[in-house]
């Protein structure tokens, strides 16, 4: 596919990318076997900014077009909806997985024909930000004391693991936050998922669906003495 990163040199939403891989995407061999399409949410880290196509672009294979500008944001983002830009503030109403909620399950309820729902919300991706009913979802809560939990020093690891040195007070701290608000930030992604089932059901298609789960790589909180994040070169 000739992506290396997700940089646009790396041809992540570069031009040739649009032009040479994405007329062979899926969304384009569904849409052929006669399924209503809709993308709604994060799409690629280079969506829509300077380099790329711009937000006019809307990928081939999709009915319908609901895409993130750039990378995941809960507020303050813009979207676009069919090649037009439409801007989010900071108001609770446009928390950007409860707006992709709407958007999905009006797709349904409007869909009569078979469809072919993507949703890429933003949760549980930095900032971690809770939606306001679920700032306090896990309060008290602590990242998983898995048994390599601030366990440095491993000869079995790597150099650059193997050297790290174990978490302060305050890391583990917040380790044990961002913990907590990604956890917050999925109880929304369970509201999507009911909301969409709840529309699939409410017109007897709910039992003629199949539905796909699918998540980043493995986020380390903690273990082997990374506080947090999912870019070393170890897995969690």
């Amino acid at each position: 596919h000739g992506a290396l990163n997700n940089s646009l040199q790396g041809s992540c939403a570069s031009p040739q990318w649009s032009t040479e891989m994405e007329p062979d995407a899926l969304a384009v061999h569904m849409q052929k076997a006669g399924y209503r399409t809709m993308y709604a949410g994060k799409y690629l880290n280079n969506y829509g900014l300077s380099g790329s196509l711009g937000l006019k672009y809307v990928p081939p294979g999709w009915s319908e077009w609901c895409g993130l500008q750039g990378n995941s944001r809960y507020y303050n983002y813009t979207l676009s909806v069919n090649g037009r830009e439409e801007r989010h503030g900071c108001n609770a109403s446009d928390y950007l997985t409860d707006v992709l909620a709407e958007r999905a399950v009006a797709f349904v309820q409007r869909t009569s024909s078979p469809l072919f729902l993507w949703i890429g919300t933003p949760a549980a991706h930095a900032s971690f930000t809770p939606a306001p009913p679920f700032v306090d979802t896990a309060r008290g809560e602590l990242a998983p004391r898995t048994p390599n939990w601030n366990v440095v020093g491993n000869r079995g690891h790597h150099q650059t693991v193997r050297e790290l040195s174990p978490m302060s007070a305050n890391e583990a701290k917040e380790s044990d936050e961002i913990y907590r608000r990604r956890l917050g930030t999925l109880r929304s992604v369970d509201r999507l998922v009911e909301s969409v089932f709840s529309a699939l059901d409410a017109t007897g298609r709910a039992d003629a669906t199949y539905f796909f789960y699918t998540s980043d790589h493995g986020f380390h909180l903690g273990q082997n003495g990374m506080a947090y994040d999912k870019r070393q070169l170890f897995e969690t």
